[in-house]
């Protein structure tokens, strides 16, 4: 615990600072928790949108740690959803903090990368946000457009494509690239 609270020290003493503490030394804080095993700074860490968007990129290394954690974040998804559901019949459930955002859209980039039919559904659930679904079509920490449904294409995620397409903005995207065909073919 004596490293989470030199980690929570730090980022409160530099709130400005935080993301530079986070990915400094090639994100080195993360990288030696992993080393060492200390759950409690992965588990910290990792909600933070540049060193999830780093673990993530890197899934053969970190998969071990970060699936885990996307599994008890998407049970929290839900359950948030249902509160929303049971408190308010009519409402959307939506998030509006942009970190989450971009959390939720990692998620997203990591279940399409994992391509399994058994996280179909939570794909659905994070794309059903609208928050979520507005930058299905671009990367909210980059500019990398249809970096979703390019990635579903190159894992051949056919069904992750197939949900991807049917949001106007990724489809528009795609269809003005005619599909990334060439991207496909290595061109």
């Amino acid at each position: 615990a004596g490293h989470l609270n030199v980690m929570e020290w730090l980022l409160q003493q530099s709130p400005a600072e935080a993301q530079s503490i986070m990915v400094g030394g090639n994100y080195s804080a993360f990288r030696d928790a992993i080393t060492y095993n200390r759950d409690e700074v992965i588990n910290y860490l990792l909600p933070h949108p540049f060193v999830l968007n780093f673990a993530e990129a890197h899934h053969n290394e970190y998969r071990e740690k970060v699936i885990p954690w996307i599994t008890q974040t998407m049970q929290a998804v839900r359950t948030q959803r249902e509160q929303v559901e049971i408190g308010h019949p009519n409402a959307v459930f939506d998030i509006q903090d942009p970190t989450e955002v971009a959390r939720y859209y990692l998620i997203a980039r990591n279940l399409i990368r994992r391509n399994s039919n058994a996280l179909n559904d939570d794909l659905r659930l994070l794309l059903s946000i609208p928050a979520i679904k507005a930058h299905a079509a671009g990367h909210p920490l980059a500019n990398d457009t249809n970096e979703l449904l390019r990635l579903a294409m190159s894992q051949q995620n056919t069904e992750a494509a197939q949900l991807l397409l049917t949001i106007p903005a990724v489809l528009q995207l795609a269809q003005r690239d005619n599909f990334y065909r060439a991207e496909a073919r290595g061109t």
